[in-house]
């Protein structure tokens, strides 16, 4: 009797097992819930419009809008008025923060109060209404 055997393992096998073994470590992957999903759905969003020049009077939009899931990491997309779609960043404490591309005559700032509520206001120049106090509870 030979005390150190050798086992031969067909190549065949080796394959299987190799492809079995990642198969195996693939579906162990963890498929980590976005924070930004609590946040998302349908909104009902009151936009209170007013301008620098105080001979214009604010006027108030109400509108039935969304708020979805960008493409960019930690971006949402939030429709408050027919006319405006606005792409902002959301942190995970729920901040809402402009993006670096507005550039400088646009100032931009809000939150959500919790995932059924959000407020944000955004101010630019030029335009007669330049800007926009947000309120948006979720419906």
């Amino acid at each position: 009797m030979n005390p150190n055997p050798v086992f031969s393992i067909p190549s065949n096998l080796v394959i299987l097992l190799i492809l079995l073994t990642g198969f195996v470590f693939q579906s162990c992957e963890k498929n980590e819930k976005d924070y930004r999903e609590p946040y998302t759905g349908y909104f009902n969003f009151t936009t209170v419009m007013s301008s620098f020049d105080t001979t214009i009077a604010d006027s108030v939009v109400h509108y039935s809008g969304s708020v979805s899931i960008g493409s960019n990491n930690n971006e949402i997309i939030i429709k408050y008025i027919p006319q405006y779609t606005i792409n902002v960043y959301l942190t995970s404490e729920g901040k809402l923060e402009e993006p670096h591309s507005w550039g400088l005559s646009v100032t931009f700032g809000g939150e959500f109060e919790s995932p059924d509520k959000l407020t944000f206001t955004i101010s630019w120049l030029p335009g007669i209404y330049n800007t926009h106090n947000v309120t948006g509870i979720r419906r």
